[in-house]
């Protein structure tokens, strides 16, 4: 199992969490998790997550949270770390796959 690492900033990280203080600074996009979903859309289309194509991301209330290169370490660490609520681990498509095609793998609510 991968070790994730508590971050202040994920630049040029791999296998991170946000800390709390870090994920504070940044504005909820919504109140739950069903913000998730349209947030990775978006920083899909908009180039955000290349860096992490084939990898997994975390996203807590719409905001991109953690990365790492196994998705289940990922979404128990975040769930220990953040809580379970608004809380959704998705596998960035790689490839030509499509988001539809990743999305069958997401952990958590989608």
């Amino acid at each position: 199992m991968v070790k994730i690492e508590i971050v202040e900033s994920s630049t040029e990280q791999h296998d991170y969490l946000l800390s709390h203080g870090s994920l504070a600074k940044i504005p909820d996009k919504g109140r739950n998790g069903t913000v998730n979903l349209p947030c990775l859309r978006e920083d899909l289309v908009n180039g955000r997550l290349d860096q992490y194509r084939g990898s997994w991301v975390a996203y807590h209330k719409g905001v991109l949270c953690g990365e790492s290169s196994e998705g289940r370490g990922l979404y128990e660490a975040a769930w220990t770390y953040y809580g379970k609520s608004n809380l959704t681990v998705f596998r960035v498509p790689k490839g030509r796959e499509t988001l539809e095609d990743a999305l069958c793998e997401a952990i958590g609510p989608v």
